[in-house]
């Protein structure tokens, strides 16, 4: 019999020890109760605050081959809305206090500004994790064999692929050019997000038109330095560079998401 799992206790009061403990006692401590524990009280902080929240349950294998019991935790704020929100919690505080206090100020941002979700979208008409290269961070380049910063996510896709906005915006860059990022099309989001598509073979927008979310921008390409047909896919908030895999988890499974996730900072070459 499988001897009996003995992790850290989760205490309301020091989040950050019990994070600090989890990471030391192994992936083992996801099957704990103190887990199980710690996953409760984040839901009954989102009931708290007036949201409706449902539970998605995934398995996956933890480094040392353990099976692993996770779950995506949704929350709607408007229990009407088509849109969904998944949060990932970590335990990067000093006190679950202020991990309660991060949770009610995201939830504020959101009813302060309801249409102005970041995109949640994936920029192409399906996805998955066997599609996903390089991410955000230093990556070996193809061509110069040397680590250098990669500012998106690599989607290998076959060339001429439909590529497609991934929320309501207007189209304020587009690019046409045979080097760096070649043909590219940017388009600015509510809530300081920009969205950019680079390598595309054609562009099907001009600069300064609204485009919805699903409307169709450009064709997967090799334009620019391109190893392969591919799309280069970037998420900034307010000039920053974001991980566009964060953004992607209401459009797959969640088998599909974790997937995903370890497919993008495991791959250390970019294609371009």
């Amino acid at each position: 019999a499988e001897p009996e799992l003995v992790g850290p206790v989760f205490n309301e009061d020091s989040a950050l020890t019990y994070c600090v403990e989890q990471c030391a006692f192994g992936p083992r401590t996801m099957n704990s109760t103190a887990h199980d524990e710690c996953e409760a009280w984040i839901i009954s902080k989102f009931k708290q605050y007036g949201c409706e929240v449902s539970t998605q349950k995934a398995d996956l294998k933890g480094w040392d081959g353990t099976l692993l019991h996770s779950t995506n935790i949704i929350a709607r704020l408007n229990p009407q809305a088509q849109q969904r929100i998944i949060i990932c919690a970590h335990w990067d505080s000093s006190s679950a206090a202020q991990v309660e206090e991060r949770l009610k100020a995201l939830q504020d941002r959101f009813m302060a500004s309801k249409d102005s979700l970041p995109p949640l979208s994936i920029p192409l008409k399906t996805m998955s994790y066997a599609q996903v290269g390089a991410t955000v961070g230093d990556k070996v380049n193809p061509f110069y064999k040397v680590p250098v910063a990669h500012n998106g996510l690599d989607i290998i896709a076959p060339q001429g692929d439909p590529v497609y906005a991934t929320a309501d915006g207007y189209v304020s860059d587009v690019i046409s050019s045979r080097k760096g990022q070649g043909n590219v099309v940017e388009i600015t989001h509510k809530g300081g997000y920009v969205t950019r598509y680079a390598h595309l073979a054609d562009v099907q927008v001009r600069k300064g038109v609204q485009v919805r979310k699903g409307a169709c921008v450009g064709y997967v390409g090799i334009s620019g330095n391109s190893f392969a047909p591919h799309l280069h896919y970037e998420v900034l908030k307010d000039g920053e560079y974001l991980d566009p895999v964060n953004f992607m988890f209401a459009s797959v499974s969640p088998n599909e998401y974790m997937n995903m996730l370890y497919m993008s900072v495991s791959t250390g070459q970019s294609m371009d």
